[in-house]
């Protein structure tokens, strides 16, 4: 990754402006604000947006018959149809379902310090309700366990894949021959997909870090219209059966499997920020934001 491609990256994001006659495509990464986005983002556009999943969340699982019918039908390739022409597409949809279907839409997203969300998704699964769980049938009854067992046990869950390991370029390059679900990225691969997870981003029309405060306003100007986002989708208070000591969670087998899943998406990560953020320095403002997750989800596993 150059500074020059930085520099085309920046120099789409500031040039291109919110187009109503084309689709709004946020692209949804789990646990970086993308209910609050979504939520927001239909308030604005006074849009009712699409939202579901695609194959890519659900790695190797192929027992769709157990899937509740109503959650099935909001799967790309099990029962969901993308509409022709909506206003705003807000699922977890990765940007080769979205950008086959929408080729004139306006891709934005918002990355996260990495390990910050790995924390949150990991706190987010143990304090699922069972009933949800059941919902997504074997899918969801087979991985709650792996949460709810402690933070190095799920970072280490083959299961969990798709969704710890490096997931900003799993996302971005789904369908790349070397991103192979139920496989770990191999790190001799990272310099090819680092560049080119760049190369889909050089297509996004607004990107930008959770981190940086000014993010809401570069957001609403690009938008052209008044944009206010809140929080959703927050974790819950552990119940009592599961709360725990996070810090102590935080073993050194744990920062070492956290360290391997985030090490291409922390770079992704990096490069946005000094995109965003030019005087930032990258590990300070990472260690902050990590710290302060740390903080937030302590408390709630006390049940604070």
């Amino acid at each position: 990754m150059t500074d020059s491609t930085g520099d085309t990256i920046l120099a789409n994001v500031t040039a291109w402006r919110y187009n109503p006659d084309r689709p709004l495509v946020h692209t949804h990464i789990p646990k970086c604000a993308g209910t609050s986005m979504q939520t927001a983002l239909a308030l604005a556009l006074r849009a009712t947006p699409v939202l579901g999943w695609d194959l890519q969340s659900f790695g190797t699982f192929d027992d769709w018959p157990s899937v509740a019918p109503e959650w099935r039908a909001r799967v790309v390739g099990q029962g969901l149809a993308l509409p022709s022409r909506p206003v705003l597409v807000a699922g977890e949809f990765t940007p080769a379902t979205t950008m086959a279907a929408y080729p004139d839409g306006q891709h934005v997203t918002l990355l996260r310090e990495p390990r910050s969300r790995l924390v949150s998704l990991w706190d987010f699964l143990r304090t699922k309700p069972p009933e949800d769980n059941v919902l997504f049938g074997s899918y969801g009854t087979s991985r709650a366990p792996h949460a709810q067992r402690g933070l190095a046990h799920f970072l280490a869950a083959d299961l969990e894949l798709e969704i710890v390991d490096n997931q900003y370029v799993r996302m971005l390059l789904w369908g790349h021959p070397l991103v192979r679900d139920g496989r770990p990225i191999d790190e001799r691969d990272d310099e090819e997909l680092l560049d080119a997870a760049v190369d889909v981003l050089l297509g996004y029309a607004h990107l930008d870090v959770l981190e940086n405060p000014a993010w809401p306003a570069r957001f609403e100007a690009w938008l052209g219209r008044p944009f206010a986002i809140g929080r959703a989708n927050e974790t819950r208070p552990s119940p009592a059966e599961r709360r725990a000591d996070l810090r102590a969670e935080l073993t050194p087998a744990a920062l070492e499997l956290m360290a391997r899943w985030t090490r291409l998406d922390r770079e992704l990560w990096e490069h946005v920020l000094q995109i965003a953020m030019p005087e930032a320095d990258p590990r300070e403002v990472a260690d902050t934001a990590f710290e302060a997750t740390v903080d937030r989800h302590a408390a709630l596993l006390d049940g604070g």
